[in-house]
């Protein structure tokens, strides 16, 4: 794994040497050091992965079901990751001079091929396997950029994430995370995963502002295991925690979408695109069939 890391680093090092110490076209250079760009911030994503998700130990490829684990939140996972990473290449491919038409039918399946290549990792570990519906949903996410582009010409379903730590990590921390960062990843507890539309895109009116959305969530809770709240640990004592409930989220709230103008310096538009992904704090009102409706004067 530290190996494809170093390699994938060195990789990207050399192609932006590459590019910029030879005479290509202005917007070829652009074009391929955006590709060195991409390579080298998946290589970072990938030695994380290695250090926080996957043990050193190794076998034969396998495939795993896991479409019932974590309540679907891990599926989740993938639909957003993909989306918000097809999103993100169009705009810099866009950038580096590849035309809009060819970023948003050909770019946008970036995604799927980078966060697909991580179920090789999983494939090899003897604590996970390669999963069908990681990818399907990996495929997901970018079609569902792809298919907004293709009918609709812009955005108007924006898919957006938020977090919130909670104890349950506490219980099992080699699952869950035994720090912020790994909690962020790895705890689905905390996480939300949210589809936020502009009102204004479906109601015109002047008495609405273009920035004000309506978001629906989904979430789930009480889970210390994929499948159950029972396990064993390296020291083969058995932990029953069935006494916590499991049970899933559903959220609705309201959400804010900054445009980007023209006229904003380049930090600022980058600002804006990474605030994009990411839900608004606002009041909420949270349904679930253990706790029934809870209202949230605050939701992230």
């Amino acid at each position: 794994m530290t190996f494809v890391c170093i390699y994938l680093t060195l990789l990207s090092v050399w192609f932006y040497i590459y590019v910029y110490r030879n005479s290509i076209i202005e917007k070829r250079k652009y074009i391929l050091g955006t590709y060195a760009f991409l390579l080298l911030i998946y290589s970072f994503i990938t030695y994380y992965l290695s250090k926080g998700w996957y043990t050193s130990n190794s076998v034969g490829f396998h495939w795993f079901d896991d479409s019932g684990e974590w309540l679907w939140m891990d599926k989740l996972g993938h639909f957003y990751t993909a989306a918000i990473w097809s999103r993100f290449a169009i705009i810099i491919f866009s950038f580096a001079g590849v035309d809009i038409k060819t970023s948003r039918e050909k770019v946008v399946w970036i995604g799927f091929f980078l966060l697909s290549s991580v179920e090789w990792f999983d494939g090899i570990s003897p604590a996970y396997g390669a999963s069908f519906y990681d990818i399907l949903a990996n495929f997901l996410g970018c079609a569902f950029i792809y298919i907004q582009f293709k009918y609709l010409s812009k955005l108007n379903f924006w898919p957006k994430w938020s977090y919130w730590p909670n104890m349950l990590a506490s219980f099992r921390p080699n699952i869950l995370g035994s720090n912020m960062p790994e909690q962020i990843l790895k705890n689905y507890n905390g996480q939300i995963y949210w589809l936020s539309f502009p009102v204004s895109s479906f109601w015109k009116s002047k008495y609405i502002p273009s920035w004000l959305c309506v978001s629906v969530g989904y979430g789930a809770e009480g889970m210390v295991g994929g499948d159950d709240n029972i396990w064993s640990d390296s020291n083969g004592n058995t932990h029953n925690l069935s006494s916590i409930q499991r049970y899933q989220q559903v959220y609705i709230s309201l959400d804010m979408l900054i445009a980007n103008k023209e006229h904003y310096k380049w930090w600022k538009k980058v600002l804006i695109r990474i605030l994009s992904a990411v839900k608004f704090p606002f009041p909420a009102i949270e349904i679930n069939i253990y706790n029934g409706i809870t209202f949230h004067w605050i939701a992230i």
